[in-house]
């Protein structure tokens, strides 16, 4: 679910908007590179904005260099409390901006000041489907919940969504805890097999030596990768990681992703959340290692 709203600008003389009038002077961009966020970024016609100190779900924006019309703005649900703060004095600085304009709430014309007046409804509501997150029997089942935030995915475990569920203070903190890790969060690509006579398909991730990264403990392939033979979403069996050595420039071996994972020392790897986890920076050594195993 998500709130959304558009803004239009009135009038035959239009002003095009700035974008520091959107994310005004704490607020944070960046644009989506697959799963993950890249900051400072902006995309040809839309972005994420967050706030650095409390990163959460990220807001939405459709626009573009030059924009007179209007712009688009999307935030997930739930929201934190000081997230959706941020939401909502974005919507008023590009009201103040484009004064006159047309503010529409999902779909329903709204003032300035009755689109402010509603901020303690939307409150209210992200409380409610917080509150309802920490149900036990509904937590087990529906565990582990995948939450699209700001800079990437993450998978919360029943535990977690009982202590999400506690109030905004706890959401909010648990947001931010896991996305402003200093880690590379890992994305696969897919190839077809040219060693295949049916050119099957695979995926494979990248390991950078010494750079603590996120790797799925199960890797699988994202809600919308297509099949570019079948149209259908992308099935793969084979999983491979790149181990590439920043000290000599070069791959030094692909090997299975499952013995991969079972190669890193336990003291190298941390859990991070229901699907994933953290692993250290991998050594050169250990790289090597890796590649003399059968």
């Amino acid at each position: 679910m998500s709130i959304e709203v558009t803004i239009r600008q009135k009038g035959l003389f239009k002003k095009a908007l700035p974008l520091d009038v959107i994310v005004g002077k704490e607020l944070k961009y960046g644009c989506f590179d697959g799963l993950r966020l890249s900051p400072g970024e902006l995309g040809e016609t839309e972005f994420i904005f967050y706030h650095p100190a409390r990163i959460g779900r990220g807001t939405s924006v459709v626009w573009k260099q030059g924009e007179k019309e209007k712009v688009d703005l999307r935030i997930l649900t739930p929201a934190c409390d000081q997230e959706l703060g941020d939401f909502y004095e974005c919507v008023r600085r590009i009201a103040e901006f484009w004064k006159g304009c047309e503010i529409l709430l999902e779909g329903e014309s709204k003032s300035l000041s009755e689109f402010m007046e509603s901020k303690t409804s939307m409150l209210e509501f992200n409380q409610s489907i917080l509150r309802s997150l920490g149900d036990e029997e509904k937590s087990i089942s529906r565990a582990p919940l995948m939450l699209y935030c700001a800079f990437w995915p993450l998978s919360l475990s029943a535990e977690d969504l009982k202590q999400v569920s506690q109030g905004f203070a706890q959401f909010r903190d648990y947001l931010h805890s896991k996305q402003s890790v200093d880690a590379y969060y890992a994305k696969p690509s897919f190839y077809r097999d040219n060693n295949d006579n049916l050119g099957s398909p695979f995926g494979a991730y990248a390991c950078t030596e010494d750079t603590p990264s996120i790797f799925p403990i199960v890797p699988k392939v994202p809600l919308g990768i297509v099949d570019d033979r079948t149209g259908k979403q992308l099935e793969v069996n084979k999983w491979v990681i790149s181990l590439f050595s920043i000290t000599e420039n070069r791959v030094v071996c692909m090997i299975d992703y499952a013995k991969f994972l079972e190669a890193i020392p336990e003291e190298l790897k941390k859990p991070y959340d229901a699907e994933n986890i953290l692993i250290e920076g991998i050594s050169l050594e250990l790289m090597k290692r890796m590649a003399e195993q059968p």
